[in-house]
């Protein structure tokens, strides 16, 4: 798939809730095709979005060290 860039501009990303996905019920989604893979995030973007949620004061623990 080619890269799709997502955030083509300045972009604020809100974090209404963040929750750690089960691998094993993300893959049978996408195999039963009721979740789809839309485009990929540059690694830099994806570092960009990491740091944003590590500096974020309501972030719990158990997620920040998730990140890790």
């Amino acid at each position: 798939m080619q890269s799709t860039i997502f955030f083509p501009k300045k972009t604020w990303i809100q974090f209404f809730e963040i929750f750690e996905a089960d691998y094993k019920e993300l893959l049978q989604q996408h195999f039963e095709k009721t979740v789809t893979l839309e485009g990929e995030l540059k690694p830099e973007t994806i570092n960009a979005v990491v740091n944003c949620i590590r500096k974020s004061d309501d972030v719990s623990q158990y997620h920040l060290s998730l990140l890790k």
